[in-house]
């Protein structure tokens, strides 16, 4: 019987060996940007992924968050309170105000 990996075996199992040097083309002709942000790895083999989080656990943890988000907006269109707000009209003035201002206080800073 195969024991169940830990989510931290899993990863390491799941990105073994993943630093390769390219033996067809040049290391700065295929990773351009590598020194213009300012990233500096001499080896590969010894840098740990501070996240360590896998697809299976990606996955999971957008699937609460979206959850979370959904209950919550589900919550407010249940009672209606977007229709209590404020007049349609009224919403619709605002966004032509704020567009014509926003561009205004721009100029006027710079």
């Amino acid at each position: 019987m195969r024991r169940r990996l830990s989510l931290k075996e899993l990863y390491q199992a799941s990105t073994y060996e993943l630093e390769w040097e390219p033996t067809y083309v040049r290391k700065e002709d295929a990773f351009p940007y590598c020194e213009y942000e300012g990233i500096k790895v001499r080896d590969w083999s010894k840098w740990e992924d501070p996240f360590r989080m896998t697809h299976d656990a990606y996955v999971k943890l957008q699937a609460e968050k979206d959850k979370i988000f959904y209950s919550v907006l589900d919550s407010f269109a249940q009672t209606q309170s977007f229709l209590n707000l404020s007049d349609g009209r009224y919403v619709n003035a605002l966004k032509l105000f704020f567009t014509g201002v926003t561009l205004l206080e721009y100029m006027a800073h710079r």
